[in-house]
């Protein structure tokens, strides 16, 4: 049987992180005293770029947006960065995942640092071969993310590279990685009646159970 690399975003696809994000980003939108937003807005922003999040919403120079997102990742460092739920059934799956002899890695817009935090807090670190995320500049791309988890873990699957993620964003990001693609629609972007830029997606999950059927 092939082993193959499945790569997970994280937020929306592994875990709920909506509230340690949304809070930190009403903590910068206080602190800063920026324009009014409402909490839908900031749900939005879930699985984007953080600087291009706070940079054209709020309308600030590169310099003040930098400065934002470092109060942003001091608030999520402290407070956020546990504020998080378990998707039912994420654990048991991962572990089943890996039992079957397939590889299993992370690609997120997420601070790498916190990703690596969060995956050790749940006690599955040990379960990815790789986590790839955010690096302090807010210069690497999820396509990027895609292409590093593949060419570093080349050497210990020898079947298919498949993204799985909530977002639009990440099905875009896979395609121009040329992986397949898996949607999750009990995250922040994908639903059944989601239309794709491309190629459809490999399969559309509505329970992260159900990747069991990919396996």
């Amino acid at each position: 049987m092939a082993k193959n690399l499945y790569i997970f975003d994280l937020d929306g696809t592994l875990l709920d992180t909506s509230e340690g994000i949304i809070n930190s980003y009403k903590y910068i939108m206080t602190e800063l005293k920026l324009k009014s937003t409402t909490e839908s807005t900031f749900r939005s922003f879930i699985g984007g770029s953080l600087f291009n999040n706070i940079k054209n919403h709020f309308e600030l120079t590169d310099t003040e947006t930098q400065n934002a997102i470092e109060m942003y990742r001091e608030r999520y460092a402290e407070k956020g960065i546990y504020e998080y739920a378990l998707y039912p059934n994420l654990v048991s799956t991962l572990k089943k995942i890996k039992k079957a002899g397939h590889c299993i890695a992370i690609a997120t817009l997420k601070y790498e640092g916190f990703a690596k935090v969060m995956m050790k807090d749940i006690g599955i670190s040990e379960e990815f071969d790789y986590i790839s995320g955010m690096d302090k500049e807010d210069t690497i791309s999820k396509e990027d993310m895609i292409s590093k988890c593949s060419l570093i873990l080349e050497n210990k699957y020898d079947g298919n590279v498949v993204m799985i993620g909530d977002s639009i964003k990440d099905y875009d990001a896979a395609v121009i990685a040329k992986v397949d693609f898996i949607g999750v629609t009990y995250g922040f972007g994908i639903t059944y009646d989601t239309k794709y830029n491309k190629t459809r997606p490999l399969g559309v999950i509505n329970q992260f159970i159900d990747l069991e059927n990919f396996i």
